[in-house]
């Protein structure tokens, strides 16, 4: 439906005129003068204005120079019974888009509904245009500002901003979602009062409250034509009334797992209803924001995952590093620091891993560092020497890739291993002196148990006499029990 306005002095023309437009749908407002025109234009903004050329208080070209000057946009057409072929070239060198001659018999009246399709379809085609330009303009500003970090409040600002540009008749917010207390934490607009932006942040989203608490808790676009009569708005019209709009269209917005993030409304001072084109903005207005809103949180998360990396790498007692594609060090932890006896910071640059002093050191580390640029992890060790003796180290290099898949840096660690090396070698010498000490043990028993045996074999075969009586029996035959325990004994 459109909203037309007729500037005719002539009531019966303007009756007729009203009647035949309003039978195809559309409001039609009449103005007898142009000073009542200019001022109800003002008031509300028509769609279409039709102007009588011959006015009591000024001709129609004044008229439509005046309203051009208010929007140049707004289509006119100039209706006339005395007009001529100057005022007609006239008109459309200052962009009246139609000048209709008034016939004998009213017949033209027939005429004028064509017009008012034709150029109810103009404004279509331009509202569409309009929406595409602004889309795009907006989307352009707001990806810059998202590829240069800006701060979401800038942003979310830009998107704002960007859609009153389609119709400076609309307000516009964007509300977004504590999903952990699910209420609304922060709050942006344009053409709201700051009063009613702090008066909705805290507020816990849900069915029936308002159009964006309801968008957000249901997911789903939220239309409210008369915001005064309309159950979602009850609970905060005194709000509503002291801002003016009567109107809102919300449209929630989610992040790639479905979540809501937010919301993005529209707001009109007059009850009203979006066409597609507007339904096509808040959607296209809604997900900019969805994208601007999803990298500020990957951002945020990137960075704490940063400083969770950087708190273990500078906490660790290995020494870490990395490396550019020349062995160059980039950086390098506290222990790496230690370990290399490195004073400051800035002495960094100065070191490369390829410029190891120790020549069979060097092409270890030479062979390692080429095959961690060409993709591959690489463990090895090395040793250094000292004063005070030999140094052992355990290190390896890995590769970091960049976005095309290529390395672009190495990784390497380094640990101190000396100390595991020492208490490896004690152990394999305590275990050499082990096994010496129990060969020996095996030895001497063998020659003890040797130069044993002999005397006891003796003492063995004196107790067998013994047992046997061989020299006559024995008056006490104890010494049978005497002799037998014997034998028992050497037995074992």
């Amino acid at each position: 439906m459109a909203h037309i306005l007729y500037i005719e002095d002539d009531d019966d023309v303007a009756g007729l005129f009203k009647s035949a437009i309003e039978e195809s749908g559309h409001q039609v407002d009449l103005a007898y003068t142009a000073k009542e025109g200019l001022a109800q234009y003002n008031e509300k903004r028509h769609d279409l204005i039709f102007i009588d050329y011959r006015l009591p208080d000024m001709n129609g070209l004044d008229v439509c120079r005046s309203l051009l000057n208010l929007n140049s946009s707004v289509p006119l057409a100039i209706v006339t019974s005395g007009g001529s072929e100057n005022a007609a070239s006239e008109a459309l060198e200052l962009g009246v888009r139609h000048y209709i001659v008034k016939e004998p018999g009213l017949a033209y009246i027939k005429l004028l509904k064509s017009v008012v399709a034709s150029l109810i379809a103009y404004l279509d085609e331009a509202r569409i245009k309009r929406t595409s330009e602004t889309l795009l303009n907006t989307k352009s500003n707001v990806l810059g500002k998202i590829i240069n970090s800006d701060p979401v409040a800038e942003i979310m600002q830009e998107i704002c901003t960007g859609t009153v540009q389609y119709d400076s008749s609309m307000r516009c917010s964007i509300l977004l979602l504590d999903r952990k207390r699910n209420c609304v934490k922060e709050s942006y607009g344009h053409g709201l009062p700051v009063f009613y932006n702090e008066a909705v942040i805290g507020l816990e989203i849900g069915e029936g409250v308002g159009s964006c608490g309801t968008a957000m808790a249901t997911k789903k676009r939220v239309i409210i034509e008369d915001v005064y009569n309309h159950p979602y708005w009850a609970d905060i019209l005194d709000l509503v009334k002291q801002v003016g709009f009567k109107a809102c269209w919300s449209q929630p917005f989610f992040d790639e797992n479905g979540e809501t993030l937010g919301s993005f409304a529209i707001y009109h001072d007059e009850v009203c209803a979006p066409d597609q084109s507007e339904i096509d903005l808040i959607e296209g207005q809604a997900k900019l924001a969805s994208i601007a809103i999803e990298k500020d949180i990957t951002r945020a998360t990137l960075k704490e995952s940063e400083g969770r990396f950087k708190t273990l790498v500078d906490a660790s007692p290995i020494c870490i590093f990395e490396l550019n594609m020349s062995g160059g060090f980039n950086s390098i932890n506290p222990a790496g620091l230690k370990m290399f006896n490195i004073n400051e910071m800035s002495e960094v640059a100065s070191l490369n891993c390829l410029k190891v002093p120790n020549s069979e050191t060097s092409e270890t580390v030479k062979v390692s560092f080429a095959k961690a640029c060409k993709g591959e992890s690489v463990d090895f060790e090395y040793q250094t020497e000292t004063p005070s003796g030999k140094n052992y180290f355990s290190s390896c290099f890995v590769p970091v890739y960049d976005s095309d898949n290529e390395v672009n840096k190495v990784i390497g660690i380094v640990q101190d291993v000396s100390d595991i090396k020492t208490t490896e070698v004690s152990i394999l010498e305590a275990k050499e002196n082990a096994e010496f000490a129990n060969r020996a043990k095996t030895q001497f028993l063998a020659h003890v148990s040797h130069e044993l045996r002999s005397p006891l074999n003796a003492i063995l075969g004196f107790s067998q006499i013994l047992s046997s009586e061989m020299f006559g029996v024995h008056a006490n035959k104890k010494y049978l029990e005497y002799s037998s325990d014997i034998n028992d004994s050497g037995g074992h």
